[in-house]
């Protein structure tokens, strides 16, 4: 019999319990214990690093103490600062930016109407650049503060590679515009 990779397990357990504070946060790690069906010891262990790593923040509710109850429950949410990433939609008519943070919440956005199918790919990539710099100074935020960039366009990408390999928004085929974005960015 095969025994499970404890490396993935670590990572599925983690995932589990961040999608668990993700969708039903705050929540207690007693709680989290019974919507993942982790025991409670795996969900202190997650949780504590989670806090140590900064993706969550814990709140407490109610008293500092009530008598005869034990200590307050404390609720564990999603950090929102813990990391910001930018959203880029490509249209034929229009470019759309959207800066948001770790909950997910957009705290910008930024539409800029443009016929971009009769662009080049070197034009459509000034665009998206100039476009994501002023939607996260917008959002009062630096690029130094940007996890990371993603580029929403019809056709055929080949995300690893960050290629376009087919697309009516560009003329061409096999347009590296990915890494042509992460240069220039200096984020992924």
């Amino acid at each position: 019999m095969k025994t499970a990779d404890p490396e993935l397990m670590r990572a599925i357990n983690r995932f589990h319990v961040m999608d668990a504070i993700r969708r039903f946060g705050p929540v207690s790690r007693v709680e989290i214990s019974q919507l993942t069906d982790l025991s409670a010891t795996t969900v202190s262990a997650i949780t504590a690093a989670l806090l140590d790593d900064r993706l969550i923040v814990p709140l407490q509710v109610g008293a500092v103490r009530d008598a005869g109850r034990g200590r307050p429950r404390v609720m564990l949410k999603l950090n929102p600062g813990a990391a910001y990433v930018v959203g880029v939609k490509l249209a034929p008519d229009q470019i759309t930016v959207a800066a948001t943070n770790f909950c997910a919440d957009v705290l910008r956005t930024l539409a800029l109407p443009i016929r971009i199918d009769r662009q080049t790919p070197a034009v459509i990539a000034d665009l998206v650049e100039d476009g994501v710099r002023r939607c996260v100074a917008d959002a009062d935020l630096e690029m130094s503060n940007i996890y990371g960039v993603c580029v929403g366009l019809p056709g055929v990408v080949e995300r690893a590679a960050g290629v376009c390999r087919q697309s009516p928004i560009f003329g061409e085929r096999d347009v590296p515009f990915g890494a042509d974005l992460t240069e220039r960015l200096g984020v992924p």
